[in-house]
């Protein structure tokens, strides 16, 4: 599923407004390199955390806290351009 409808599918559990598409790209690019990096390896490309984690050199673990530090860097960006 395209990033853009998993972030759509997830609003709507949550009964949040919808993100417009380039406020969530905007955001992608105001993450850091090293977690932006993991996220859109992990989230757009589809890679498993093993295959981010040896794409980039680090540690499976390094990609699983990066992916939840990016994860929560969008939602205070975005929860910031309501």
């Amino acid at each position: 599923m395209p990033l853009e409808e998993r972030a759509q599918a997830a609003q709507a559990a949550f009964g949040d407004p919808p993100v417009e598409r380039a406020d969530l790209e905007r955001a992608i690019r105001e993450l850091p390199e090293t977690l932006r990096a993991v996220f859109v390896l992990k989230e757009v490309e589809g890679l498993s955390h093993a295959e981010v984690a040896g794409v980039l050199g680090i540690r499976i673990g390094t990609s699983e806290v990066r992916l939840h530090r990016a994860m929560k860097k969008l939602r205070e960006y975005l929860e910031g351009t309501r």
